[in-house]
């Protein structure tokens, strides 16, 4: 396995532009500074269709996670974790078909 880290919604972007093999995974915070988890996740799944996303969040309850996240029925792994329920969800999530896109 293979990870590309990335400081930032911005940064991801531009990484994912020079990335020759579609990642399986993203993993990312929901609320960020600048491009949101999900407006993230929106623009990458226009480059890699299949790719699925994990999200994580220290705001669980609140209406933009609930809203763009637990309703629209993606991974959520809350805040805080240990690394055991970090590899726990990632391979959950790993097995599961490609996140779907949104329209």
């Amino acid at each position: 396995m293979r990870v590309i880290t990335a400081q930032g919604s911005a940064e991801a972007l531009k990484v994912a532009e020079n990335v020759k093999d579609a990642p399986d995974l993203l993993l990312t915070d929901v609320v960020m500074p600048g491009v949101s988890g999900p407006m993230l996740m929106d623009k990458l799944t226009l480059r890699f269709p299949k790719l699925r996303v994990l999200f994580m969040s220290g705001y669980e309850a609140r209406t933009i996670v609930q809203r763009y996240v637990v309703n629209e029925g993606y991974a959520l792994l809350p805040k805080p974790f240990t690394v055991d329920q970090l590899r726990d969800k990632v391979n959950a999530v790993l097995e599961e078909p490609p996140t779907p896109k949104r329209v």
